[in-house]
């Protein structure tokens, strides 16, 4: 009975392998990497586990089969300042009841890079002399050579920026676990050339006794980004499985998880490299509550060590920040989730 229990994953397993092998296609990394970028305080900080630990509109992106709230604040909110400033992500979410056991959530992301000097329309491209109309080596190439100069009154300064549509739904109960989906739509504005994309994840989750347990499916079948260049990006599958053990004591609540990240044809920095089969990552956290009122967290992962979260949770407001480092600078999140209806009631 056990392991029919788990034929679900050992078969979507099976799939993301054959899917690999038969189409043996060179996967990208950097280009859909931007979606870690919206995880928010809590994703951050417990990744996967995330989903098991909370519930409302956040969790289109972590566990759609967790959607709603019991206190009703579901319009979350949330921006994040990364690597020193260089960097900013921001996010709304709300959920929509479709029926009494049914919702349906939609959450909106930007992330962008701003003030980026473009060039392209100051560069005097008038050649290795400098002088226009001579035809010499270099001259309208397009290119900036030697002995060229830039007119910087004409330098323009725009946002590279890159935005994110996430649709997540229940499916069905399948073998006893609790299924979903969450479909990913992207728009990628990179000066130059912009990109559309699209990809879908798939969720089985199941509350035990004493183990609760999230099955992630990421980028099915292959999450992909089309270029106006003709370019096209592929990037590769991955599994997750998220599991937490829940301790009580009186008004304490204890939740230690781990995740476990499988991503297919790829090789990492960090991590475990599986030759050419791909990488498998580790990431352990846990969570200290009191009561419904304060969580504090802690988790961690290799390539930028500890990082610690907090939560608070009032009537008609919930709060979340986290705090990280790495090699690039702090990165500092926060997001708030609230009812328009139950402020105004409060009021």
């Amino acid at each position: 009975m056990k392991m029919k229990k788990h034929k679900i994953i050992i078969l979507f397993i099976l799939i993301l392998f054959a899917i690999n092998s038969i189409f043996a296609v060179e996967y990208k990394s950097f280009g859909n990497e931007m979606k870690e970028l919206i995880n928010g305080p809590g994703g951050e900080l417990y990744y996967g586990v995330f989903g098991l630990l909370h519930s409302g509109s956040e969790n289109v992106n972590w566990n759609p089969l967790k959607m709603d709230s019991k206190n009703g604040n579901n319009l979350y909110l949330y921006h994040s300042i990364w690597f020193d400033n260089n960097l900013t992500a921001s996010s709304v979410a709300n959920v929509f009841e479709l029926s009494k056991d049914r919702n349906l959530g939609i959450m909106v992301s930007r992330i962008a890079i701003e003030d980026v000097p473009d060039s392209r329309n100051a560069l005097m491209d008038y050649g290795a002399d400098g002088i226009p109309g001579t035809n010499d080596t270099g001259e309208g190439n397009g290119k900036f050579d030697s002995g060229e100069r830039i007119n910087y009154d004409n330098v323009s300064f725009n946002s590279l920026s890159n935005y994110i549509v996430n649709v997540g739904i229940p499916f069905r109960e399948i073998l006893s676990y609790e299924t979903g989906i969450t479909m990913n739509f992207y728009y990628s504005n990179l000066i130059a050339e912009n990109g559309i994309g699209i990809s879908f994840d798939f969720f089985a989750y199941k509350e035990g006794k004493h183990l609760h347990s999230l099955y992630k499916i990421q980028n099915l079948p292959s999450a992909s980004t089309v270029y106006t260049n003709g370019e096209v990006e592929l990037y590769s599958p991955n599994i997750s499985g998220n599991w937490i053990m829940p301790i009580q004591f009186d008004n304490i609540k204890i939740n230690p998880g781990i995740s476990t990240i499988f991503l297919i044809a790829e090789n990492r920095d960090y991590g475990i490299n599986l030759k050419g089969i791909g990488n498998v990552e580790i990431i352990p956290s846990i969570q200290i509550g009191y009561r419904e009122i304060f969580n504090l967290g802690f988790g961690y992962r290799e390539y930028c060590g500890a990082m610690i979260g907090t939560e608070i949770n009032f009537k008609s407001l919930n709060l979340q920040y986290t705090i990280k480092n790495s090699d690039l600078g702090l990165s500092h999140l926060i997001a708030i989730k609230f009812s328009l209806l139950n402020l105004l009631k409060d009021n």
